[in-house]
């Protein structure tokens, strides 16, 4: 009887097909070892996460703790009163300078309405209409009879740098990208332009985004 052997060429096919079997198991082990180390990161963050919130929880109800056996329930009730009339009394000071120099601007009076706002500032640093106020004073410098580019730029960038996501920092973008073009700057007044538009491409915020994208075409 004749034994009929393998050729080599299906001895290799067959090793090729061995090998090829071998790399996809290989390829798969490393996916998984690389979705564990993905897993065990996540998990760490987690922990880490939860340990900081426990170890600010845990300080939290420490200073209360203290707060209550420090003084009694009544001495700590007034003043809490007291702060909450003191801010409330504050805020109307703040919006009531604030109106007044805004009403100055509508009456075309920007250099009476640069030092009122320039007053509100330094009364209310940290306010709530400090943001508006940099960005009127920002339109102010852009208007006047001598524009003062360098220092409406100023007031406009602390808007954006100091109040992330402010009502105002689509119109900021956008009279960033007017001022740069008025200087002369074509690229970052696109560039400010475009932020603009992106941040309402619709112009559902007071229509800045149809305001920008006009303009934008226009240079």
């Amino acid at each position: 009887m004749l034994i009929s052997w393998p050729s080599i060429a299906e001895e290799d096919s067959a090793l090729w097909e061995v090998y090829k079997e071998l790399e996809e198991m290989r390829q798969e082990i490393r996916d998984l070892r690389g979705q564990m180390e993905e897993q065990a990161y996540r998990l760490n963050i987690l922990q880490q996460q939860q340990k900081g919130q426990y170890l600010d929880l845990d300080g939290r109800i420490n200073q209360l703790i203290e707060q209550m056996t420090e003084a009694p329930k009544q001495s700590q009730v007034q003043p809490s009163i007291k702060q909450l009339s003191d801010n409330e009394s504050l805020f109307k000071e703040e919006k009531a300078q604030y109106q007044a120099a805004k009403s100055l601007v509508e009456k075309r009076a920007f250099q009476e309405a640069s030092t009122a706002f320039l007053r509100l500032l330094k009364e209310f640093p940290d306010g709530a209409f400090t943001a508006y106020a940099h960005y009127r004073l920002g339109e102010i410098f852009m208007v006047l009879t001598e524009p003062d580019f360098d220092k409406a730029e100023t007031h406009f960038q602390i808007v954006l740098e100091k109040f992330p996501g402010h009502t105002k920092e689509g119109a900021t973008l956008y009279k960033l990208g007017k001022l740069y073009h008025l200087q002369g700057n074509l690229g970052q007044a696109r560039q400010f332009l475009a932020r603009a538009i992106s941040i309402d491409p619709k112009g559902k915020e007071g229509r800045i985004g149809k305001l920008a994208q006009k303009y934008l075409d226009k240079i």
